[in-house]
């Protein structure tokens, strides 16, 4: 191989490192533009429903979807957009001592 064909290799390959690195934070940031509903929805929709059956976990729903401005997605709000969804929010007692664990179930 020669030189001027290493150097256009060389240049090849970077030029599809910024193409991968270019698609990476566009598709970030139609993710995070996506209304948390419609986000919301999608996931529930991949779901298998023997998990849903048993209840959903809010902690390990808000981990599974990126917040626009930090890490995951606020409390509050998945709260509000389960709701929307149809889902009710149940709590399960174990002990009466003990405090009560909460579950998203469909309606």
């Amino acid at each position: 191989m020669t030189f001027l064909e290493e150097i256009k290799n060389e240049f090849l390959r970077s030029q599809l490192e910024k193409n991968k690195q270019y698609q990476k934070t566009k598709d970030s940031w139609l993710h995070a533009m996506t209304p948390l509903e419609d986000r919301l929805k999608k996931l529930l929709d991949e779901m298998p429903e023997i998990i849903k059956s048993e209840g959903i976990s809010l902690p390990v729903i808000q981990k599974m979807l990126k917040g626009r401005w930090r890490g995951n997605a606020h409390p509050g709000e998945l709260g509000t957009a389960l709701r929307k969804l149809g889902y009710k929010r149940i709590r399960v007692w174990k002990k009466p001592e003990d405090q009560f664990k909460t579950f998203w179930h469909k309606l």
